[in-house]
């Protein structure tokens, strides 16, 4: 049996560690994204999480890539185009449900999209100001500025 060991951990890995599970949070996909330079190893510890049985789960990246909008949105219209004519003309109340329903549906299908962009341009917004502020910083300032941040996010 090996001896039980707890690195130090200071307040800036903390900190990190909070950014990246709020980030996870946001967008799953946040550790498969091209800028992510963390190694595999971190990726796979950050992956993996308990359910609330206990169970190990593995963390996957489902986003908005892998639905196709464009090819939906198409499929939706060609839809309506083709019940619109089914519908015969005493089918009033049936076309405008299937109607009302079909442009929620669409509705939800942009939102989804704009919010899958807005998710990702903060995300690549905060990766940037993150690796600015290690280029430019002193290590003190770093510590400064993320002291400064902390007031605001907790």
């Amino acid at each position: 049996m090996s001896e039980i060991f707890h690195p130090v951990l200071d307040d800036n890995v903390f900190w990190a560690l909070d950014v990246i599970r709020e980030q996870l949070s946001v967008d799953p996909g946040y550790l498969d994204l091209d800028e992510c330079t963390y190694p595999e190893r971190f990726k796979e510890i950050f992956r993996k999480r308990k359910d609330g049985d206990g169970e190990e789960v593995i963390i996957t990246s489902l986003s908005m890539d892998d639905i196709d909008l464009v090819e939906e949105t198409k499929l939706l219209f060609t839809e309506l185009k083709d019940a619109a004519e089914r519908f015969s003309d005493t089918d009033h109340s049936e076309r405008m449900s299937y109607f009302r329903t079909s442009t929620s549906l669409l509705d939800k299908l942009i939102a989804m999209k704009e919010r899958a962009l807005n998710v990702r341009q903060v995300s690549r917004f905060y990766s940037t100001v993150l690796a600015v502020m290690e280029e430019i910083l002193e290590p003190e300032q770093v510590t400064q500025v993320r002291e400064r941040l902390k007031e605001y996010v907790g």
